[in-house]
């Protein structure tokens, strides 16, 4: 499937990402965060903001969207993308960068997803960072560590979607 030349739009998104949580866990085999969303529009994936910061020389950072099967991620992948460590500015403070849907992923107006961030090695100290609300909590991100778990905080982030 090609793309079309609909007009690209913000979609959803959550923009305070003042605090930070890690992405990843050095006691886990797979760890990942994930915040759930309802789309506003049809149409494709264009890209993904994140706003968070790199820690030192951190692996590669894995960012899909997903279907959400009982709440939870689990469902058919829309996005699946890999960004190396050197797309993430490094810290102390959180900056805003960008995450190109190579394949051609479909939103539906009024589905919940899930936007999954994962990263899979290194130790805590080195993982990336996904900048956080955590004054206004509204239990919409989701931890793996071995099973999914609600958080008291949201993962900032705009999903951009290109219109038919």
């Amino acid at each position: 499937m090609s793309r079309t030349t609909g007009t690209v739009v913000l979609d959803a998104h959550d923009e305070d990402g003042q605090g930070s949580i890690p992405i990843g866990s050095e006691t886990a085999e797979e760890s990942a965060s994930a915040r759930l969303f309802t789309a506003q529009h049809d149409g494709q994936v264009d890209h993904v903001d994140l706003c968070g910061r790199r820690q030192s020389d951190t692996a590669p950072l894995h960012v899909r969207i997903m279907e959400t099967p009982g709440g939870v991620p689990g469902g058919a992948t829309i996005m699946d993308e890999t960004i190396p460590a050197s797309s993430i500015a490094p810290g102390p403070a959180n900056a805003w960068f960008s995450v190109r849907a190579s394949t051609v992923g479909r939103l539906a107006a009024g589905t919940t997803y899930a936007l999954v961030v994962s990263a899979t090695s290194g130790t805590a100290r080195e993982f990336p960072r996904w900048g956080a609300n955590q004054n206004e909590p509204i239990e919409q991100l989701l931890c793996f560590r071995g099973r999914w778990s609600r958080q008291l905080m949201n993962g900032a982030f705009r999903i951009w979607v290109e219109t038919d």
